[in-house]
Formats: structure tokens, sequence, C-alpha cells
């Protein structure tokens, strides 16, 4: 089901929030984005940057089903990435900033594209 698959993208999110929270790591959001350089962090970026054209071809078209699909490839990127990328780097901060910094904007596009559904953005599955 698509919509699991989104909403555990979602608390995936959500839970490295309380890995950090649990570990005492403080975090600045929004810091240190230059460090996102590698490819798939690249291409995280363009797609999450994509998602107003897709709202506006959504609305103009009458086609919800275009946030559903830009939804599903939005939350593949994301598993591919917390797969195969350390997200918490503890000897690295500014690298841990970064990451935490680019799977926050994940999230937010989730839960305000799901909330457009109808559908809650889980915390934790």
């Amino acid at each position: 089901n698509p919509v699991y698959y989104v909403q555990y993208g979602h608390a995936r999110v959500c839970s490295l929030f309380a890995k950090l929270k649990e570990k005492g790591i403080s975090v600045s959001v929004g810091k240190n984005i230059e460090r996102l350089d590698r490819k798939d962090e690249i291409e995280i970026i363009k797609k999450m940057y994509d998602f107003r054209n897709v709202l506006n071809q959504a609305a103009t078209n009458y086609q919800p089903h275009r946030i559903v699909y830009y939804l599903q490839e939005l939350a593949g990127l994301l598993h591919s990435y917390y797969y195969t990328t350390p997200i918490i780097v503890e000897d690295d901060k500014e690298l841990t900033n970064a990451r935490i910094t680019l799977c926050k904007g994940i999230a937010i596009v989730i839960r305000y594209a799901l909330n457009l559904l109808g559908i809650k953005a889980v915390e934790r599955m």
C-alpha cells in the first residue's frame, strides 16, 4: 500500500529525532547544508524543489494522483538514502546537521502533501 510506504518514510524521520534526543545530540536544523554534495542528496533536493510544480499541475489539471506519485518517488528516495547513508554521524556535527536538515525537509513535504490528501502523517509505525 503506497500510503503506508509514504507514512513509514515520515515515521523514519521522526525516529531520527528521537534517536538524537536519546543520545543527547543537539543539532542545528538549517545549518551546514553546503555539506550536502552527494549525488543522492542533490537528487532529493531537486525532487523536493519540484513539489511546487507537482502541486500546480495537480490543481490545474484536477489530477490529485500526481501528488500520490510524487510522494511515492520522494519516499523511495528517502528510504534508499536512509538505508545507504549514516544520517547521524557522531564525529561530524556539521554533516549530521546537514543530513538532518535534509530529512526534516522531506518530512515537512510528506506531512504537507499527505494533509492535502486527507491522510495523517504518523510519527511511529
